[in-house]
């Protein structure tokens, strides 16, 4: 019976260590193996439990910790890599902006338009010839005084009604010119052709040529009467306005040959540039508005140099300007400082004006700024 009963013992404690033995076999595999693997370790211990009817046991427990540890881990490791994606995203978003910053930057400055309104002027324009386009305007059927561009007016009427090669005798008319007026430096008994004559009314902005053209178109036009000075100068102004109302100048009047300020001397820059259309298409006029300097012998003996006073036809003047090829300047106090030039670009004529300038060089930094602003030149 003893031996039987140590047997029976014997037999109890092998079977206890076998079962210790497999169990720490099962915690062995549970933590080495892959997720799959330990996920289903984790199903087959919590039915083991479930059927024995007691608590969670040991080696779930150990099995769902170290599941957890590699889930935890493999988690982490996608959020690391998520945030070093979102990181490059916005460092490339960052420099994407950046860039498009720059870009947008270099476009602004690029189409920033130049400020035509700078210096002060009290009228403007740029207008096509050949499309009938405005450019740019600023007052353009606003009534100015408009100084010397006047003799715009006066060079078509000379056209009109004298020959080129006329030859013509300078008088007493000269001296109704008023003080401080540009001059041709003419003198009375001077003799000069009508081309001539021009040059001296256009270049220096000779008032005393305004005067002898005056007087000389009237007794032209009216070969049966006989006017004295004034009346021949009367006559003329009157020949203007007719002339101008012609030309479809309807905001116009004029009261002198030369441009001197006067309550009834005034136009607007639309009216200035059917004076100038009109002006350019006659081959005289348009060949001596776009010299910059000449020298005449007069008939009578004396040789006369004229410099035009239009800086833009000037190759010494910062403001030359290539395309321009005629135009009129004008100063008086009424007025201030004007200028209407004409310009060729691009195989189209245009007409640029800047009008009531206060400085004489505001009148060309106008200019240039228009014609850079709106054609690029």
């Amino acid at each position: 019976m003893r031996k039987k009963f140590i047997s029976v013992i014997t037999a109890l404690i092998m079977s206890a260590v076998c079962l210790v033995s497999c169990g720490n076999d099962i915690v062995s595999k549970t933590g080495s193996d892959s997720r799959a693997e330990s996920t289903s370790a984790v199903k087959t211990t919590t039915s083991a439990s479930e059927s024995a009817g007691q608590s969670e046991p040991l080696e779930q427990t150990q099995t769902e910790t170290t599941t957890t540890s590699v889930v935890s881990e493999l988690t982490t490791t996608a959020e690391t890599t998520v945030s070093e994606a979102e990181k490059s995203v916005t460092s490339a978003d960052t420099t994407t902006s950046q860039a498009t910053t720059e870009s947008e930057k270099v476009t602004t400055e690029k189409q920033t338009p130049v400020d035509v309104t700078l210096p002060y002027h009290n009228a403007g324009v740029l207008y096509c010839a050949d499309d009938g386009e405005y450019l740019y305007s600023k007052n353009v059927s606003k009534r100015i005084s408009i100084a010397s561009t006047t003799k715009l007016l006066t060079a078509s009427l000379a056209v009109n009604y004298l020959e080129a090669d006329k030859l013509l005798t300078v008088g007493n008319e000269i001296w109704f010119i008023k003080p401080y007026s540009t001059v041709a430096n003419l003198s009375v008994g001077n003799m000069l052709t009508t081309q001539q004559l021009l040059y001296g009314l256009i270049l220096p902005s000779g008032n005393d040529a305004a005067y002898t053209v005056a007087v000389n178109v009237a007794r032209a036009a009216n070969p049966g009467k006989t006017l004295t000075d004034a009346q021949a100068v009367e006559v003329f102004v009157s020949m203007m306005n007719s002339f101008a109302a012609q030309l479809g100048m309807t905001s116009s009047h004029f009261a002198n040959p030369e441009g001197w300020d006067d309550a009834g001397h005034y136009s607007t820059l639309e009216d200035m540039i059917k004076l100038t259309r009109y002006a350019m298409g006659q081959p005289l006029i348009a060949q001596v508005v776009s010299t910059h300097f000449k020298s005449v012998q007069f008939a009578s003996g004396q040789y006369v140099s004229w410099t035009n006073t239009n800086s833009l036809l000037d190759k010494g003047s910062s403001f030359y300007l290539p395309e321009a090829v005629g135009g009129k300047t004008g100063t008086t106090e009424d007025a201030g400082n004007c200028v209407i030039a004409v310009i060729r670009h691009g195989g189209k004529t245009y007409y640029c004006a800047a009008m009531g300038c206060k400085q004489p060089s505001d009148r060309y930094r106008i200019v240039h700024s228009i014609l850079k602003s709106k054609l690029g030149i």
